[in-house]
């Protein structure tokens, strides 16, 4: 009787241990994922504050352009000799202050 007794006590302590192993896997792999979704967290937020500091660039350069005045002559002769769209034309004399030659010289060299 003594060694079922023991046999018991074994059976139980192995079980008892196997449990606790599958409980610390268990909780090892919750901290994992809050690691995981912690780190695609900062990710995300990073694409974000750079998409946002991007977008701010592009309005801050948008609005440098709006000032530059073109006139109207030099937007139809740079499109005319260039063979592109008035907007097109438009843009690049903004980008050079409206410089013509420097305007068709980026389009011949672009």
């Amino acid at each position: 009787m003594g060694s079922d007794i023991e046999g018991e006590s074994r059976k139980d302590a192995r079980e008892r241990q196997q449990t606790n192993a599958d409980l610390d896997r268990v909780t090892d792999y919750v901290g994992e994922e809050r690691e995981l979704d912690a780190e695609k967290f900062r990710q995300s937020m990073n694409v974000i504050l750079d998409t946002k500091t991007k977008d701010k660039a592009k309005e801050a350069r948008e609005k440098e352009l709006a000032v530059v005045v073109v006139k109207e002559e030099d937007i139809a002769l740079v499109a005319s000799e260039m063979e592109i769209e008035t907007k097109v034309a438009e843009r690049v004399l903004r980008e050079h202050q409206g410089d013509v030659v420097a305007a068709l010289r980026s389009l011949i060299h672009a």
